[in-house]
């Protein structure tokens, strides 16, 4: 018989202990936040159940990544899975994932934005964030593109969706950030391309592979990537590239403006047209990212290993990339 995850059953010193949080933080955070809500025992001990250790560790991870006491309560709460509805989503295993995605999507088709929030949340009590993107958020994101694009899934509906999506996906990346970056990464679409979203998944995978991430935009203008280029220094600049060019222009030209604005730097190009180009790309020293997760990560490992001597050093290792993220 499992047991009550929302039972008290932890004194405070217990807790310390579990979690590396000092007593009178807990308490504080309590008194200042509600969070956790801990039982009380006959003599008015505190106790604490699993939801609240979990509570507590979230709390602790958010704070120590840089985020004020006051914000991390109120994204913790808000994020939280309600206690009669996590015993639930723990019994569904592995599979809370696939079942997540399907109720997510039907969510989207019905426009019901709060409930693909809920889904999203409850998917987070139960996993990391980085799980959350991975094994939910970036499976659905591509299937509701693939639906908009054979007409099952009106634009509203889309639209809406990206929206929810793209603000999960930034406190996503938040959560993500490394405590000590190995190096500034500009991510912007090149000069045509309109989707953002994908830009900020990539953001929150980069985050958790230990880059800073810099979003600038859709349709970035190239002089103004260069501009940025030369005012923030990066070490990995990334480009994102869905749709196809305007029919005038002449694409090889374009990918050579831009690897010259990338000179001396690692520079990645995703998206579901990189692949398209990936001779040319690859020809001036660029790299085309995986659609695997664990190449895509493989790929910036190698990136942040790879010193560059120069403006005109050709990348190497990147025997992989051939398909877009």
């Amino acid at each position: 018989m499992s047991r009550d995850p929302v039972a008290g059953r932890y004194r405070i010193q217990a807790v310390v202990e579990m979690t590396g949080v000092p007593a009178a933080t807990l308490r504080a955070w309590e008194r200042r936040y509600g969070l956790p809500k801990p039982q009380r025992s006959r003599s008015s001990y505190r106790l604490y159940s699993d939801h609240d250790i979990e509570v507590i560790r979230r709390l602790r991870d958010h704070c120590a990544r840089g985020m004020a006491p006051s914000e991390a309560a109120r994204l913790v709460a808000r994020m939280a899975v309600e206690a009669d509805e996590t015993p639930s989503l723990v019994e569904a295993g592995a599979d809370i994932y696939d079942e997540a995605q399907t109720w997510a999507l039907d969510a989207i088709e019905r426009g019901d934005i709060a409930e693909l929030r809920t889904i999203c949340e409850r998917a987070l009590g139960v996993g990391s964030a980085l799980q959350l993107l991975d094994r939910l958020i970036v499976p659905v994101l591509h299937e509701m593109g693939a639906r908009w694009y054979r007409g099952e899934l009106s634009i509203a509906a889309e639209h809406l969706a990206s929206e929810q999506l793209g603000t999960l996906i930034r406190e996503l990346a938040r959560l993500l950030a490394p405590l000590a970056p190995r190096g500034k990464a500009l991510l912007a679409c090149v000069s045509w391309e309109t989707h953002i979203l994908p830009l900020y998944v990539v953001a929150a995978q980069w985050s958790q592979w230990g880059l800073q991430p810099i979003v600038l935009g859709a349709r970035l203008p190239i002089e103004d990537l260069a501009d940025a280029v030369e005012r923030i220094d990066p070490l990995v600049i990334g480009l994102s590239v869905s749709v196809d060019p305007p029919r005038q222009t002449r694409i090889s030209e374009v990918w050579g403006d831009y690897a010259r604005v990338c000179a001396g730097r690692q520079w990645v190009v995703g998206g579901a047209q990189a692949a398209a180009h990936h001779q040319r790309i690859r020809a001036l020293g660029g790299h085309v990212a995986p659609a695997e997760i664990a190449a895509h990560r493989g790929l910036i490992e190698r990136i942040l290993n790879t010193p560059l001597v120069g403006a005109s050093d050709q990348l190497v290792g990147a025997s992989d990339e051939r398909q877009p993220a």
